[in-house]
């Protein structure tokens, strides 16, 4: 396969594939809680951020951002404590996980409302809880106002938009801002943060930035030509492109979230997002008259 050796400038066929990732990942967000898998799309991708919250959502959600491993098979126990929760309902799992915890309750003694709509006042009390903040928030008062106190000050309410209501927008700011938040410990042990649960566990997800350099068809300044089509390369270093997408942003600067190999082999990148120092000019092939190989 010829490769096209580029310059300075690297012309983007493709644009409408580029702009279609660009929206996805356009906020920091929206970056941090979708590469960490905290918030997850519908069937069809739509993350659907317009949308209310349910408590079915919310408890997996929160499950999600504690990094909490297999839960498999607790929603047995889950349908013990809520008529309304079945063992083989999706959320069963991570409601059972949340009220073993003390985290989540039902609306009722023995209803939980799965389909039933979250308000900020309780996401940000549960959020609360996680970070471990609870005496304090009761020392200002309980809820909902001393959890509301608490929440400021940790500046969990940074950047939420509230003017459609609580939404899944809504609580994607809530818990980007929650990742950072230094959690009580004990002794002189360091404090951890919730972004340390995810970036530091077996998984060895971790974040880095650079410029795209090469992929498998086109590379800048310096020829590649040893990449297989799963391989790009980023600043000299090579990886494997995953799922991401990543291959569209050749000589762009981005920000990308990647699994360190257990094997010696490439890391493999996880999801990707291009910084806004990019310039980028798109051209309608018909446009390109001639290309120099």
């Amino acid at each position: 396969m010829k490769k096209i050796f580029v310059m300075l400038i690297t012309f983007l066929i493709a644009a409408g594939q580029l702009v279609s990732a660009a929206e996805l990942t356009d906020s920091k967000a929206y970056f941090d809680i979708s590469s960490f898998g905290i918030m997850v799309g519908d069937e069809e991708g739509n993350m659907n951020l317009d949308q209310p919250v349910t408590r079915a959502e919310f408890a997996a959600v929160i499950s999600r951002l504690m990094h909490y491993g297999d839960l498999s098979g607790m929603g047995a126990e889950a349908q013990k404590h809520f008529r309304d929760v079945k063992a083989e309902d999706w959320f069963a799992d991570y409601v059972e996980l949340l009220y073993g915890l003390h985290i989540m309750h039902g609306i009722s003694e023995n209803e939980f409302a799965p389909q039933s709509s979250v308000t900020y006042e309780q996401a940000v009390k549960t959020v609360v809880l996680v970070l471990g903040y609870e005496r304090r928030a009761e020392d200002e008062g309980g809820y909902p106002n001393g959890y509301l106190a608490v929440g400021n000050l940790l500046r969990l309410n940074q950047d939420v938009d509230l003017s459609d209501g609580f939404t899944r927008g809504s609580l994607m700011q809530l818990l980007y801002n929650s990742l950072d938040v230094p959690m009580p410990t004990y002794k002189n042990k360091e404090p951890m943060t919730l972004r340390d649960l995810h970036t530091l566990g077996i998984e060895g997800v971790y974040k880095q930035r650079g410029i795209v350099s090469a992929n498998y068809e086109t590379w800048l300044s310096a020829p590649n030509s040893t990449l297989d089509a799963d391989e790009v390369e980023i600043d000299d270093v090579v990886y494997k492109s995953g799922n991401s997408g990543i291959a569209a942003y050749l000589g762009q600067q981005v920000e990308f979230y990647a699994t360190a190999s257990e094997d010696g082999a490439e890391d493999t990148i996880i999801s990707v997002r291009p910084l806004s120092a990019n310039t980028v000019t798109e051209l309608e092939q018909k446009a390109i008259t001639n290309i120099s190989l």
